[in-house]
């Protein structure tokens, strides 16, 4: 992997990780999951190049996120109301979110996010340098 594409692939995983805090950073669910899969395949590549078990373990611990789960949390962080939640009321929006997200809550929802947000900090260390592949097996063990 050359230069260029380390330095892109390091941006992408520092904005994936960045949205939990900031949802203006990506525009919709669909580009939040495109993003997120070119990263996981470009870890891949990593992974191959270095002959890397760690960085595949790491990448399997990636939490499955949907496309309309990031749309929710999207509209739950900017503040957003559902013409539903509107006309009927928050618990019956609610409860239609929740019908709309397969039972998965906003707080789960951050819960991924998070998650996704600390893999992506220790995978962009190791994208950067392998050393930091070395330092993070050695406090695991």
């Amino acid at each position: 992997m050359n230069n260029s594409d380390k330095k892109i692939l390091i941006k992408s995983l520092e904005l994936i990780s960045q949205f939990n805090g900031n949802v203006d950073l990506i525009s919709n669910g669909k580009e939040f999951i495109k993003i997120h899969e070119r990263n996981i395949l470009t870890l891949k590549k990593v992974a191959e190049d270095r002959n890397s078990k760690f960085i595949i373990n790491l990448i399997h611990k990636y939490p499955s996120i949907l496309e309309n789960e990031i749309d929710h949390f999207i509209s739950k962080e900017k503040k957003e109301r559902s013409l539903v939640s509107f006309a009927a009321g928050k618990l019956i929006g609610g409860i239609v979110d929740l019908i709309k997200n397969r039972g998965v809550s906003t707080g789960m929802i951050k819960s991924k996010l998070n998650e996704i947000k600390s893999l992506n900090e220790k995978l962009s260390k190791i994208a950067e340098d392998s050393i930091y592949e070395e330092l993070y097996q050695k406090t695991m063990e």
